[in-house]
């Protein structure tokens, strides 16, 4: 079933580029696309691609060069010229499947941005300012929803903490940060500020507000959709009413059964509470949605470690350390393999 809503989603995207390039105006006889400044990092200084347009084109195009296509999005020079620019026939080598950045540039900006000096719409382009993003660019608002609605559906992650700090080891270590997905936005294409009740609180949440972004979703009327619930359960989290974030999880696992972040989480709230087998089981989920999750196979290890069954936690923590080097998971595992073999 996933993988037919994954696949309506990306029918979804596609229909909305094609209505987009009804919105866009033309210009007869624009040369657009000679100089090729906009796909270089010194034409374009920002480019802000959501996770899922990139794995449209993972889904239609391939994987080949999207790891250097996601560093030239970086901006950070190590990838001057994007991956997917064909010198063969000067021009993009994806344009079908192009981001929706890529679709706007030229056509808007924002006042706080500039075009590359010899690029053919200056002057002729929509100028937005700060909070007129979604309200003024075509169709901006209907891809962040859209966007939202595929969250629990993608499969790479796109934001900077999965599990909380307080997720304790049992053999004493009590913080283990992760990778995760996301947890300020879904979206790259606009700031917090300028979008909904959602938008904000993110953007509280991003500055350690936590009450404030609780407050923000209290007083707004956000459906409780899997994304929405995600972020409230991370509020939830970070005020340690770990109780109340399982209560949002498993609304969100009504609607998404099999979204491996959910489980995830959901695992690292019923450890914090005590619930230590029901946490594991959680985690036990995740790695059956996504055997790659190194943290959930490595807190598995723990747990099993914890609770003596000395095999099992070092086939687990030997597979997380398969997926990603952790000094903390190698511990474990040397604990594990010396009362193995004491």
């Amino acid at each position: 079933m996933s993988e037919q809503v994954r696949e309506w989603h990306f029918q979804e995207l596609q229909s909305l580029y094609e209505r987009l390039e009804g919105e866009l105006p033309s210009f007869p006889g624009n040369p657009c696309g000679r100089c090729r400044e906009c796909c270089t990092g010194k034409g374009l200084t920002s480019h802000n691609v959501t996770a899922f347009e990139l794995e449209l084109i993972a889904d239609r195009i391939g994987e080949e060069r999207l790891e250097s296509f996601r560093r030239f999005l970086q901006r950070t020079g190590e990838i001057e010229v994007c991956p997917y620019f064909d010198e063969k026939i000067w021009g993009c080598g994806i344009y079908a499947v192009r981001p929706y950045s890529c679709r706007v540039f030229g056509h808007h900006r924002s006042q706080r941005s500039r075009l590359p000096e010899v690029c053919v719409f200056a002057g002729q382009e929509s100028i937005f300012g700060v909070g007129e993003y979604l309200a003024k660019v075509p169709l901006a608002a209907e891809l962040k929803e859209l966007a939202r609605s595929f969250w629990p559906y993608q499969r790479e992650c796109d934001s900077p903490s999965e599990c909380p700090e307080d997720t304790s080891h049992p053999e004493g270590t009590s913080h283990f940060d992760h990778d995760s997905p996301p947890v300020y936005s879904v979206m790259g294409v606009a700031s917090h500020s300028e979008g909904d009740a959602l938008d904000r609180a993110l953007n509280l949440m991003n500055r350690g507000l936590l009450l404030e972004a609780l407050a923000e979703f209290e007083a707004s009327d956000l459906p409780s959709t899997p994304y929405v619930m995600y972020c409230l359960s991370l509020v939830f989290e970070g005020l340690e009413r770990h109780g109340d974030a399982c209560t949002a999880l498993q609304v969100a696992l009504q609607q998404a059964p099999d979204c491996a972040p959910l489980w995830f989480r959901l695992g690292c709230n019923r450890y914090s509470l005590g619930q230590l087998e029901s946490g594991a089981q959680a985690f036990q989920r995740t790695v059956e949605l996504d055997p790659g999750h190194a943290l959930a196979h490595a807190l598995l290890g723990s747990h099993y470690l914890e609770h003596g069954e000395h095999e099992r936690a070092r086939s687990y923590l030997t597979h997380s350390l398969t997926l990603r080097f952790d000094p903390r998971v190698e511990s474990w595992l040397q604990a594990a393999q010396e009362r193995i073999n004491p």
